[in-house]
């Protein structure tokens, strides 16, 4: 397997009025994301319930290595960021944006922000050694494709017709109620893991993007896992 990009996201949630959002407004705060990571407020939505603060693309150093920042939202009990690296890198730059909210208090002092529940996501782009249909089934995607191939639905005259199998979708629901969400009035929706091939490219380069709720390194885990376990097949059957 060959890495070719990966993007990380982390979901904060907060304890109601932990943070004092209206200091956040005064000018201060996005001063100083600009200045530390060049990002710039592209959206300030103020109405009553909806409030937030959106920046634009910036750059961090972390750990020695520039990332760059897809995205940072701050709203009244939420931040979420993306960054170009994995999900450690996502959490270093979320406390420090942490510290940056807390250094805006003008309430009360306190040392640190209560969490309620994260979330992390993440995206790869890989380039695998198999073919998408071994990924799964071999034998029902050949045999699917190869149905399709033969469907009279083609218009055949137009060019001959292959069909290769180049995505699957897995609904990711979370069924319990832990007391802490259910005490804080936050629900957690159905997420979705996917692995499809990239687009733009010819899906017998192997090239696959991949996004699900996981950690960045349990999602090249898992590809690297479902890859083994496909070459393994292949050897078995030779």
């Amino acid at each position: 397997m060959r890495q070719i990009d990966l993007r990380s996201t982390l979901i904060t949630i907060f304890r109601v009025d932990e943070i004092d959002f209206l200091s956040l407004l005064t000018g201060s705060f996005a001063s100083e994301i600009r200045s530390r990571y060049g990002c710039e407020v592209t959206n300030a939505q103020l109405a009553p319930g909806n409030r937030g603060l959106e920046f634009s693309p910036g750059r961090v150093t972390l750990g020695g290595n520039v990332r760059v920042i897809d995205r940072i939202l701050v709203e009244e009990r939420r931040l979420i960021v993306t960054v170009g690296g994995s999900s450690d890198d996502a959490r270093v730059l979320e406390g420090q944006l942490e510290n940056l909210i807390l250094a805006c208090e003008t309430r009360c002092a306190k040392s640190s922000l209560v969490r309620v529940v994260q979330f992390e996501e993440a995206q790869c782009i890989v380039q695998l050694q198999i073919a998408f249909g071994e990924l799964l089934n071999r034998s029902t995607f050949g045999s699917l494709s190869q149905s399709l191939q033969a469907s009279a639905f083609f218009q055949k005259s137009l060019s001959p017709v292959r069909v290769l199998p180049i995505g699957c979708r897995f609904l990711i629901r979370y069924e319990g109620k832990d007391p802490s969400l259910v005490d804080n009035a936050i629900t957690v929706g159905d997420k979705y893991l996917t692995i499809e091939a990239r687009e733009g490219i010819n899906p017998e380069e192997r090239v696959f993007v991949a996004s699900g709720p996981l950690k960045s390194d349990d999602l090249l885990k898992l590809l690297q896992s479902l890859e083994e376990q496909a070459q393994n097949l292949e050897e078995q059957k030779e």
